[in-house]
């Protein structure tokens, strides 16, 4: 009988009669199989998951690239405004 993923294997020197050990070999090969099918769909997932990670992390890093580059530009559009806006207080008015 195959152990299951929680159960712990037997030891290495359990004794397995001469006419068990063939069956008991055929097991085991399923077992293997199994687990490393197990560990191949694990590992595959785990790199779907971090690919949609890095694209979703390359998404917003792009989106707030663009947003700084907007406020940038702003701010230097503000700047040249005031640089060349004549301001209140100099033109001497008063209400």
């Amino acid at each position: 009988m195959a152990t299951s993923i929680g159960e712990k294997a037997p030891p290495n020197d359990t004794k397995i009669p001469l006419f068990r050990a063939r069956s008991r070999a055929k097991e085991l090969i399923a077992e293997l199989a199994e687990l490393k099918g197990r560990v191949d769909h694990l590992a595959i997932l785990s790199t779907i998951e971090l690919e949609e990670r890095t694209t979703r992390l390359q998404s917003e890093a792009d989106k707030l690239s663009a947003e700084l580059a907007r406020q940038r530009a702003d701010a230097a559009a503000e700047i040249e405004r005031r640089r060349y806006t004549p301001s209140l207080l100099a033109s001497g008015s008063t209400g």
